[in-house]
């Protein structure tokens, strides 16, 4: 599984949750043959390459910067994508809306 993959999995898991930097380190460590290390640009791909909708909080705890990230989507989109399950490379998240209207 690829890392793009893994996040988008963990974050339509958890949607509607912010989700630190380290827990989807953690959780592609777990489902994929290494762990990520550049999440943000994992990211970053998920919204421009696949136009994903992905929101980014930063927190300033004494002097470190902490992002997280979020993902919201209603119950009808996120059916849509389960039913798109098993997926090798994250789906293009603007074709899908028409099934999901």
């Amino acid at each position: 599984m690829t890392h793009n993959t893994a996040i988008l999995i963990y974050l339509l898991q958890n949607n509607q949750k912010w989700i630190s930097i380290n827990q989807i380190r953690s959780y592609t460590g777990q489902v994929c043959k290494s762990e990520c290390y550049k999440v943000g640009t994992r990211v970053s791909d998920l919204r421009v390459k696949y136009g994903y909708p992905i929101e980014n909080k930063k927190e300033n705890v004494d002097g470190v910067v902490h992002s997280s990230y979020r993902m919201s989507l209603y119950d009808n989109k996120l059916q849509e994508l389960r039913r798109l399950w098993p997926f090798k490379n994250p789906p293009q998240y603007q074709p899908t809306l028409k099934y999901a209207i």
